[in-house]
């Protein structure tokens, strides 16, 4: 899984206090093959996402293990360019995918003969890492990119607090399936450990979706291409932060301002919201910003025409 937050190339893993915890019981229930071979494939994983970082021009802070998985920090990854973000993203799985395959491949190439243990626990490994991180859900690889989808329709803010939503209810189901196996002795049980920290992780990324919705603004609104724009209605009474989070890449959007009675008091482009949002003005409400761009406008106009050319009485105009 891949994160964004602020940083070096290729950083030194460390490990979670709990991480050496899991790995010391395993040693003594005689599990320290079958647990080096799961972590060293979610160490890949994370490597897959530093090194197409790396190679992006980014910059990797850390790479941690948890006990539930691992998490690859890479500062910039929300404002790369969007094939880059894919590429980066996509790393984790396509190592995975290929670690799978090379597994089934050597197990075939056995023949008759009994596939060793470890093969087995390496392929099975691999493809749940694989499956498990391309699931739509919240800060999951998969859920980055089907933000990338979502936000070109229903804005970055929107897009993010859908799926992390569904990355928080997704754990604690997670969470109550893996209590289950534990309890029946099952090989799910493991999903105890996963559920929570998917839940929490999910949780704690909604609460920054304002964030990163305001670092976006601060990189300047963009400038409209010549084409079809995307028009949002919002009402007046709305706040500028609240309809940042319908604003992304895409289409240009326009806000039509709707007064209660379904009047369109006017219109404000995504430019003049972002803007908003970069000096503070986020509380400001839609009627507040078409007020203050209509009092520009005409303090702009009136300047324009006492600074213009000035009728002298002497003189036909």
């Amino acid at each position: 899984m891949a994160e964004r937050m602020p940083g070096a190339a290729w950083p030194r893993p460390t490990l979670h206090p709990a991480f050496i915890l899991l790995a010391l019981v395993a040693w003594l229930a005689d599990r320290g093959l079958e647990f080096v071979l799961v972590f060293g494939s979610v160490l890949l994983h994370e490597l897959a996402h530093v090194g197409v970082a790396v190679r992006c021009g980014l910059r990797p802070s850390r790479v941690t293990l948890y006990p539930f998985g691992g998490v690859a920090h890479i500062p910039g990854l929300e404002e790369a360019a969007a094939p880059a973000r894919v590429l980066v993203l996509a790393a984790g799985p396509a190592a995975n995918l290929l670690a799978a395959l090379g597994s089934l491949a050597w197990a075939s190439a056995l023949g008759g003969t009994p596939v060793p243990a470890w093969v087995d626990t390496l392929a099975r490994a691999n493809l749940g890492i694989l499956v498990v991180n391309l699931l739509p859900l919240g800060p999951l690889d998969g859920g980055r990119m089907a933000e990338m989808v979502l936000e070109r329709w229903v804005g970055t803010g929107r897009a993010r607090r859908l799926l992390l939503t569904a990355g928080a209810v997704a754990g604690a189901g997670l969470a109550v399936v893996g209590a289950a196996g534990l309890a029946t002795g099952r090989p799910w049980g493991s999903l105890v450990l996963f559920g929570p920290f998917l839940a929490v992780a999910s949780h704690r990324e909604r609460a920054g979706t304002l964030l990163a919705v305001l670092r976006r603004s601060l990189k300047g609104p963009r400038r409209p291409a010549v084409g079809p724009a995307r028009l949002v209605a919002a009402p007046v009474e709305a706040r500028a932060r609240d309809v940042a989070q319908s604003l992304g890449p895409g289409p240009y959007r326009v806000v039509a301002v709707v007064e209660a009675g379904g009047r369109v008091r006017g219109l404000l482009g995504e430019g003049e919201i972002t803007a908003a949002l970069a000096r503070g003005g986020g509380e400001s409400t839609l009627g507040e910003l078409l007020a203050a761009g209509q009092a520009g406008a005409g303090g702009r106009l009136g300047a324009t025409c006492s600074g213009g050319a000035r009728r002298d009485p002497g003189k036909p105009v």
